[in-house]
């Protein structure tokens, strides 16, 4: 097959392909690390985003009950 009877080389193809992809792969990354925030310390963003302080309480056998203030500092309870 010719070349030229395509509108973009397969050379051109690939790479707007690679350089797609690339991108995709770096938001889902993007997102990933920021869903991971959010699952480890979802108390700690919410404090900070309300402006007050937030009383988190978690644990199965030992209720283990923090304290979140809005500069991001933590006393346990």
């Amino acid at each position: 097959m010719d070349s030229d009877k395509f509108l973009f080389s397969w050379r051109r193809l690939i790479l707007v392909a690679i350089f797609l992809l690339l991108i995709f792969f770096g938001l889902i990354t993007l997102l990933y690390l920021k869903a991971d925030e959010i699952t480890k310390d979802p108390c700690s963003i919410c404090s900070q985003r309300m402006g007050e302080q937030v009383v988190c309480t978690t644990g199965e056998f030992k209720v283990i009950s923090r304290i979140y203030y809005p500069n991001g500092s933590i006393k346990e309870g």
